[in-house]
């Protein structure tokens, strides 16, 4: 049987308990969650050979 009451997760350096309430919702309140959003890739179709370089090299899988 899981003992739900001392079930915990780390996340970063802060260990938080299952269930828990958090305190503060961190930068996304204050909607400095970085400029990832305002940048975009753009494919250059002329240029592209189909070699899937990009789609293996992407950290999100957005190719």
């Amino acid at each position: 049987m899981i003992d739900f009451e001392n079930l915990k997760v780390k996340v970063g350096d802060k260990e938080i308990t299952i269930g828990a309430v958090l305190e503060s919702n961190g930068s996304t309140s204050n909607l400095k969650t970085g400029a990832w959003r305002s940048m975009r890739p753009v494919t250059d179709f002329e240029k592209c050979t189909g070699c899937g370089i990009c789609w293996s090299l992407c950290p999100e899988g957005c190719i």
